[in-house]
């Protein structure tokens, strides 16, 4: 058995992970309903003012304010109803003194007037309404580029686009938006005792976990997952995977440790270089980090509840550094209390997943080797690495799944 050297601290081989990443630069048209949590690479100025006339805020009657300035509790004004305005009607209306048109919200302000008073605040009669008080020009208008302006730089490159985005790009008629790509990540799993989901398994044989969990990361953290076969116990076929994708990332899982037959370690550097093999997080230790040509090779433990723990502290923010979205990071934080005291004898960087309830968790890690490890979790905690003990009621940090 061979055995790893010094093991890298957590926080260094982070560091290391993100300074190798380059952020994705190809770029993709999307239509707008494709583009929802996606970067915009473009600047996008406005072509045109938002709304683009006068419009009424409210329901109710157009009219000159100038008719209203003398009106008053003892002397009312009286305009007579001439008309009717629907929103989208484009009929050519002008508003003479004394007239008012009843006008509903949306409706396009007609020529001579300046305001819209509510149904609400006026007497109404057959033909006629009656107004006890001055209106203001302007009141209850939605008046032309309020919203935006002809010129206007309404989305900046970079932005990562959520739905009120979607919504500005669409008022202002643009219905394609220029993006980045998102990042490529080749899933590939080695292992002679590994089988695909479908088969019958033999002796000593397991279904293949790690390639659906990392597909659910890569997904949630801005990426795009492609699956390679099953590779087995062989350097050749390691180097083989390693050597025909296209990925920016490939991930390899259970061939990280340092048993001889595990491998993933020797065919990177055959092909290329390890940045690092070995890191001091629990559990996750036999990761490895390499780089064959202009693509991270991300090696990982095989245990299920270690390669998902692997992929929420390293994968996760590769991916959103590469894919531009790194602000995400503190999305998915949440504070709460301690229910038990959690204990640590290692001097490493521990993950520990928990499970929420009203403000509190409590820790159900069973083992590295156990899915529900995470399946019964809704988060994890982390202990760095010299930290032997959090007490019960304390105030964590909870990163949800």
């Amino acid at each position: 058995m061979r055995a790893f050297g010094k093991l890298m601290p957590f926080d260094e081989a982070l560091k290391l992970a993100l300074e190798a990443v380059k952020p994705i630069d190809r770029k993709e048209k999307l239509k707008l309903e494709e583009a929802l949590d996606r970067v915009i690479s473009e600047e996008l100025v406005s072509p045109m003012n938002v709304p683009g006339y006068t419009r009424a805020a409210m329901d109710g009657y157009a009219l000159k304010s100038t008719d209203t300035s003398t009106a008053s509790d003892e002397v009312k004004t009286a305009l007579r109803i001439t008309a009717e305005i629907f929103a989208g009607d484009v009929k050519k209306l002008i508003l003479s003194s004394g007239e008012t048109f009843k006008i509903a919200t949306g409706g396009m302000l007609p020529e001579g007037a300046d305001a819209v008073t509510p149904f609400e605040d006026v007497e109404e009669q057959t033909d006629t309404i009656l107004i006890d008080k001055p209106i203001e020009a302007g009141s209850c208008l939605g008046l032309e580029g309020e919203d935006i302006k002809i010129g206007e730089t309404i989305l900046q490159s970079g932005t990562f686009l959520h739905a009120g985005h979607i919504g500005a790009a669409a008022s202002i008629g643009i219905g394609e938006l220029e993006c980045y790509e998102k990042p490529m990540v080749a899933i590939g799993v080695s292992g002679d005792e590994i089988a695909e989901i479908g088969e019958t398994l033999g002796p000593g044989e397991v279904y293949d976990t790690n390639s659906y969990t990392l597909s659910a990361v890569v997904f949630k953290s801005g990426g795009v997952a492609e699956k390679l076969p099953i590779v087995r116990d062989s350097v050749e076929q390691i180097e083989e995977a390693l050597s025909s994708s296209n990925a920016d990332i490939i991930t390899f899982t259970g061939g990280s440790s340092v048993g001889e037959r595990d491998l993933i370690v020797d065919a990177i550097r055959n092909l290329g270089e390890v940045i690092f093999h070995g890191i001091t997080v629990k559990p996750g230790k036999p990761t490895l980090l390499g780089k064959v040509g202009e693509k991270l090779v991300l090696g990982m433990p095989g245990y299920p509840t270690s390669c998902l723990t692997i992929a929420n502290v390293l994968l996760t923010p590769m991916l959103r550094k590469m894919s531009r979205s790194e602000y995400k990071a503190d999305s998915n934080l949440v504070e709460a209390t301690l229910a038990e005291t959690v204990t640590s004898k290692s001097a490493s960087h521990q993950v520990i997943p928990v499970k929420l309830s009203n403000g509190t968790v409590k820790t159900v890690f069973k083992g590295s080797s156990v899915i529900t490890s995470m399946s019964n979790a809704d988060g994890y905690i982390e202990l760095p690495g010299g930290i032997s003990e959090i007490k019960a009621g304390e105030k964590v940090s909870v990163t949800l799944l």
